[in-house]
């Protein structure tokens, strides 16, 4: 799957999201005004996934990398 940047999103559309995610509007909100940014068979739920982050890409170095000498600490 391409990762979508920011650029390929309308402003206002990543506007609304950013106050949805930050709690400025409900998720009730965030739909509504989102909707109209649904079309072409694109529901405002695989909006939310395509704004989404997807933190297991941000990774940079793996766990298995060798060069990394990692524990488990016990409290």
């Amino acid at each position: 799957m391409n990762r979508k940047n920011a650029t390929d999103f309308p402003q206002e559309l990543l506007d609304i999201y950013d106050e949805y995610v930050h709690g400025i509007i409900d998720r009730r909100l965030f739909f509504s005004k989102a909707a109209k940014f649904a079309v072409a068979g694109v529901t405002v739920a695989a909006l939310v996934n395509s704004l989404s982050p997807h933190y297991a890409w941000a990774e940079q170095v793996s766990q298995s990398d060798t060069r990394l000498k990692t524990e488990y600490a016990r409290e």
